[in-house]
């Protein structure tokens, strides 16, 4: 790695930007966000280049090379082994190279470009009912080219095998620059390397016969035993997947295409104890199953908690201490239920589960899955100095002795003093195992290694594998020759050497590695969880500290996915800098520097945060709960201490206080808000022309209470509930507080309205944290007083309300902020509180003449 930073620091990358169409950043920023993945390690690229076309990748193999560089391949970068991590030439092929050539479903394929993401392949065949077979968890972010490189599979590999068993053909870039291809036809690439590799493999095909697991999931060092193998046909584009990138750059790939399953259902098996529970596992594959997964009481504890499910599982049955999650697959329903039926009847008989569900509804199918596939982040979002690591999580083996292996792993976590958290691949042998330990602590990173040395004896004994979907990279290709033994891991580097005499492509990764705790994440091998600094919010009662909060990201980037809330910036501009994985590196990095004080406030720093709006939807939507709005907040106060607070900040932040004035001549005030020179104005600060502000009502809701309060005699008992009016309501859209006043009426609640006052929302938003404790601390005087009557806080706007639920905690002094927040609840949230009760008693009968305020 040093060498490659030396062999950086006399390189002009300007060169290299002159030569490919894509782009080419090398400035620190790129190269901090860049320096991770979803593993436990962090090595930072010297320059990352996004390519536009196949010749771009040429040209930037050719200039490594004239140059003495490496080049590592990435996609979504959501692998957990450090296999896309390099500290040359890092190529990001998610940005540009992400298009579906062609789609052929007669013969079943379809032409992908590396960059691809799982998902968009699947909702481009969709319609005609077809699919791409392997199915990650990460499959909403995750990209086809690091599927190749890992050889992945996920949950219906039973059905649809791995990755390789997918690929029909590769087109690639080799270690010189020339392209070639591999797979079925007439390709040049099989005709240069199949004779040589069978002369490298020839004289160990006994030792690859002997020591190469029997199991489906194996992908642990490059695919020999596929190259010894008496079937006929190409296959080379198979061997290639799963390389990791060490033997060539993948730009193009054909893969199959297959038909969808008619229906679906589930079956969840309940177990009071596990190992019991997997003897269950070859049994319940007589039933060919479409999919046999598995997840532990931690995870479904973890599920319960978190905000994401809030509510939900209601298919679950008591406290197991694990669940079998049985899919069958038919071609109609009546056939479906019948396979379902048949199963029950026997599982009740042989398998000794504590309770049994059946899922047939669309919806209920969703949220397991949703849960099983949020396992990684779920597990990680534990805010304590133990992480569930990912160093023995993809170990696999013959599923009829998984039971036994897994017995085996617990006794070593015990004899340890270690826990672990479940879940995974039953029905393929394959448990994601992860013990929680802290890096901090040098004797828990040694035990780590300690155990992983154990555990491949143990998987040795089993007839297992180190890895069944996703690889070696830089966490276990040092176990690699004892697995395989010191011949078959030579043959290993005669392969490297023969596709990559120089070592430049991805190197470190299954041949030669360094040490498996070298170049850990600095997040996790630090003490210092607290901000070197005074901090407005007190990230330390909740949150473990600001540093710590920072360090929750694990990488999984969920904030990738190409659909749902997370992440608005992401989804638009397709830049992992404005990712939310990202901007928490960026955080991170900024923390633990030396000078923290100095690089927190930086304009680098600000260039990846300024495109966040704050949403919050990481906040729920990210399994790990990553809350980049909070600490967006916090730098941004920090920042503006140094540099200065711009007036468009001030604006927007004291909208309370301009809005009081224009409510004082709204006619006047709505025709100069509308104004070409007030316009020109707000271009001038940095406010869009094309924004409309909202209108001045002409009488604010406060001047109509007071005038209709006499119409609206005090109900003598009632919920107590005091009407939170924000600032638009009050001022541009009062008929919608006036609305929720008389539904609040009509329940038969005794209303209590305060004097009008900001909550500091919009003060939050823009960083000035003086002013939004401030604001927060008069609105808490006012409201205190009903709190302590047994008042609940009713709310008509979700951001005001969810301010003081969850900021106010951490901005405000003692318990003051805990006791707004367990009162307040959104106009939306009490009703449904009230439809829950069965008190909710309206008429409304006038209904369709109604306008109804949704704030999405």
């Amino acid at each position: 790695m040093d060498t490659q930073r030396e062999n950086s620091e006399n390189v002009s990358f300007a060169e290299l930007a002159k030569r490919v169409d894509g782009e080419v950043r090398w400035d620190r920023l790129i190269r901090q966000i860049y320096s991770v993945d979803a593993s436990i390690y962090q090595i930072e690229p010297a320059c990352v280049v996004f390519p536009k076309s196949r010749n771009d990748v040429v040209e930037t193999i050719r200039f490594a090379g004239e140059h003495n560089l490496t080049v590592t391949a990435r996609g979504a970068a959501t692998g957990i082994t450090g296999a896309c991590l390099g500290a040359g030439i890092v190529l990001d092929f998610s940005r540009y190279m992400n298009r579906i050539l062609e789609i052929n479903y007669q013969e079943g394929y379809a032409v992908v470009e590396p960059g691809v993401v799982q998902d968009q392949l699947n909702n481009a065949v969709k319609d005609h009912r077809y699919r791409f077979g392997p199915d990650t968890s990460t499959g909403n972010r995750a990209t086809i080219g690091g599927m190749f490189g890992n050889n992945s599979s996920g949950a219906h590999s039973l059905y649809y095998g791995k990755t390789s068993d997918n690929v029909l053909e590769v087109e690639t870039v080799l270690a010189d620059g020339r392209v070639v291809s591999f797979g079925e036809g007439a390709c040049d690439g099989d005709r240069e390397f199949a004779p040589l590799l069978a002369e490298l493999t020839a004289p160990v095909k006994d030792e690859i016969a002997r020591r190469y697991p029997k199991i489906q999931r194996n992908v642990s060092g490059y695919a020999l035993d596929l190259l010894t193998a008496a079937e006929g046909g190409s296959k080379l584009a198979r061997f290639l997947c799963g390389s990791e990138g060490t033997l060539a750059i993948a730009t193009r790939f054909k893969v199959k295409i297959v038909p969808m399953p008619v229906v679906t259902a589930l079956v969840v098996l309940h177990f009071k104890d596990m190992i019991a529970g997997l003897r269950s596992v070859p049994w319940i594959l007589e039933s060919k199953p479409y999919s046999l997964e598995l997840i532990d009481d931690r995870l479904l504890r973890l599920g319960r908690e978190n905000p994401a499910f809030t509510g939900e599982l209601k298919w679950l049955k008591g406290e197991p201490q694990m669940i079998l999650v049985v899919e069958f697959e038919s071609d109609d329903r009546a056939g479906l239920e019948a396979k379902v039926d048949a199963f029950c009847r026997e599982a009740e008989k042989r398998c000794g589960s504590d309770a049994l569900t059946r899922v047939f509804e669309s919806s209920g199918m969703a949220e397991i899955w949703q849960l099983r596939k949020a396992g990684l982040g779920i597990i990680m979002s534990q805010r304590t100095p133990e992480k569930a690591l990912a160093f023995l999580e993809d170990t696999a083996v013959p599923p009829e002795k998984l039971s036994e292996y897994m017995e085996r792993f617990q006794q070593m976590l015990t004899r340890c003093g270690k826990e672990a958290a479940y879940y995974g691949h039953a029905g393929v042998g394959l448990i994601h195992i992860r013990p929680l330990l802290n890096l901090a602590d040098r004797q828990e990173a040694e035990l780590m290694t300690q155990m992983m040395q154990e555990i491949t004896g143990v998987l040795l004994e089993y007839g297992g594998s180190l890895s069944g979907e996703h690889g070696d990279g830089l966490i276990r290709s040092w176990l690699i020759e004892k697995m395989y033994g010191p011949r078959i891991y030579e043959v290993f580097r005669k392969v490297k050497n023969l596709f990559d005499p120089q070592h430049l492509l991805n190197p470190g990764k299954i041949v030669d590695p360094p040490q498996p705790l070298q170049d850990l994440r600095r997040n996790l091998t630090t003490q210092r969880y607290r901000a070197p600094f005074p901090t407005m919010f007190d990230f330390d009662r909740r949150h473990g500290g600001f540093t710590f909060a920072a360090g929750m990201c694990n990488g999984n980037a969920t904030c990738r996915q190409i659909k749902g809330n997370m992440c608005p910036s992401f989804q638009v501009s397709g830049e992992e800098e404005h990712s939310t994985r990202a901007r928490a590196t960026a955080i991170c990095q900024a923390l633990l520097s030396e000078d923290a004080s100095r690089e927190f406030v930086s304009h680098e720093l600000y260039r990846t945060l300024e495109l966040c709006v704050q949403c919050k939807a990481c906040q729920t939507d990210c399994p790990s709960q990553v809350d980049i709005a909070r600490m967006k907040s916090e730098f941004l106060y920090h920042y503006q201490q140094v540099h200065g607070v711009p007036l468009r900040n001030r604006i927007f932040a004291n909208i309370d206080t301009l809005n009081r004035l224009g409510s004082l001549t709204p006619r006047l005030s709505n025709a100069i808000n509308n104004s070409a020179v007030v316009k020109k104005l707000f271009e001038a600060i940095g406010i869009t022309s094309r924004r409309k502000f909202p209108a001045f009502a002409r009488e604010r809701f406060s001047q109509w209470y007071r005038r209709e309060k006499a119409s609206f005699p005090e109900h003598a008992d009632g919920d107590k509930v005091a009407l939170f009016v924000d600032t638009f309501a009050e001022f541009n859209y009062p008929e919608i507080a006036q609305a929720a006043f008389r539904v609040l009426y009509k329940l038969g609640c005794r209303i209590a309205v305060a004097p009008y006052t900001c909550c500091g929302r919009p003060a939050i938003s823009k960083g000035l944290l003086k002013d939004a404790r401030a604001k927060a601390e008069r609105l808490a005087a006012l409201y205190l007083p009903y709190v302590e009557q047994g008042y609940r806080i009713v709310g008509l706007e979700p951001s005001c309300i969810a301010t003081l639920q969850d900021e106010y905690r951490d901005l405000l002094p003692g318990d003051v902020g805990d006791r707004i927040a367990a009162a307040a609840m959104s106009t939306e949230e009490y009703l449904y509180h009230r439809l829950r009760k069965g008190t909710f008693d309206l008429d409304w009968e006038d209904a369709h003449d109604r306008h109804v305020h949704i704030h999405v």
